[in-house]
């Protein structure tokens, strides 16, 4: 299973494996999952990409204008 915070980030690693899928002849069969859509599932093997601090939509998330930060956050 490959796992990411952002559904985005997912579907631009899909494209990339896919291809090399397609050009080596292999056979991968690889579940993708949000952190939030894997909740309650298990792998025996997982992979979480974009742990990398330089990115805005890596682990921890650099996103600043998210809409539900103004839930959870107090103005000063």
């Amino acid at each position: 299973m490959i796992l990411s915070r952002y559904q985005e980030n997912l579907n631009s690693l899909k494209g990339q494996l896919s291809s090399i899928n397609t050009s080596s002849n292999l056979d991968l069969e690889i579940e993708y999952n949000t952190f939030h859509g894997a909740k309650g599932l298990e792998s025996d093997n997982v992979i979480i990409i974009d742990v990398n601090s330089n990115k805005v939509k890596g682990i921890p998330s650099r996103v600043t204008d998210d809409e539900l930060l103004r839930f959870v956050t107090f103005k000063s």
